[in-house]
């Protein structure tokens, strides 16, 4: 993916490696020897910078040196015979005429008629150091140079390295990828971590609330084996009428909570001649008449019984 993103990446890096930079007749960077008549006596508005430099010395010449891959000579033109010689790297010079053809010819020595435009150029050359020297075929015009700077050499390099590590970066990622899965990274780690560990504490709350439950369940159950005391209702209207074993209770609230049928039931045996001690009504000396209805055939002391 990074390899893609890069490739028209440097596509566009190499079309912007190509610099064209521009050059006046009064820059420095150009070496005039000879006589010169200076650049303040042409002046036009049709020149470069707004005016160029001029010689008719037969030994005088204009030298520029620049790095780069192409270079343009930049004139005006005339409306009469002009030529200036170019020589490249120590080639053999060339004739460059400076000849408006699209204005009638005029005698020499007046103005340019045509603005200055590349008159002649040199492209496709080797990116390193070049020598352009300007000589006189009639006369020397020097109006400026521009030369083409191609920073591709450095750009490629730096392009390329990163090319080659984003392509080593992805081969060791495919093949660690290939080799096992991918590692998660430090945040999915803690991510995982935390909901590992509510998960877990969720599964212990449930334990513990099931397991109160159950425990409580268990302890409901056992107290309701254990055998329950008889609690005999003392408001009963058959109090005491068993007569050797506490009567079993029909009313009241001790019938909720008897079980005679579980349940051990206490004996005495009556004293003859003594009151039942449960029968706390004869103490008043009254006489209880038994009741028809009672099924009970007893004879009640009498008080003098307890002497």
């Amino acid at each position: 993916m990074h390899l893609l993103l890069l490739l028209p990446l440097s596509a566009l890096l190499l079309v912007d490696a190509l610099l064209n930079v521009t050059v006046d007749d009064v820059s420095p960077r150009i070496a005039y020897a000879g006589n010169w008549e200076p650049s303040a006596l042409h002046k036009s508005a049709t020149d470069f910078g707004g005016s160029h430099t001029l010689s008719g010395d037969e030994r005088g010449s204009a030298t520029f040196l620049f790095t780069g891959v192409a270079v343009y000579y930049l004139s005006p033109r005339w409306p009469y015979d002009v030529n200036t010689r170019l020589s490249l790297d120590g080639e053999a010079p060339v004739l460059v005429n400076l000849t408006d053809p699209n204005s009638p010819p005029e005698p020499p020595g007046g103005p340019d008629s045509a603005p200055s435009s590349v008159v002649w150029s040199a492209t496709s050359l080797a990116n390193k150091s070049h020598t352009l020297v300007a000589t006189i075929g009639n006369l020397i015009i020097v109006d400026g140079f521009i030369y083409t700077v191609d920073n591709s050499s450095s750009t490629t390099s730096s392009a390329a390295s990163s090319t080659s590590a984003s392509a080593s970066s992805s081969a060791t990622l495919a093949a660690s990828s290939a080799g096992s899965s991918v590692a998660p990274s430090k945040h999915s780690g803690v991510t995982i971590g935390l909901a590992t560990a509510l998960a877990l504490s969720v599964l212990l709350v449930g334990l513990l609330l099931a397991f109160g439950f159950f425990y409580r369940r268990r302890q409901r159950k056992s107290r309701s084996a254990r055998p329950q005391p008889i609690l005999d209702d003392w408001g009963s209207t058959l109090r005491g009428r068993g007569r050797g074993a506490y009567a079993a209770v029909g009313t009241g609230h001790g019938a909720a909570m008897s079980d005679t049928s579980s349940s051990n039931l206490l004996t005495y045996t009556p004293v003859p001649g003594l009151l039942d001690p449960w029968d706390l009504e004869s103490m008043s000396a009254v006489s209880r008449v038994p009741s028809s209805t009672s099924g009970v055939h007893s004879q009640t002391p009498s008080a003098a019984s307890y002497g």
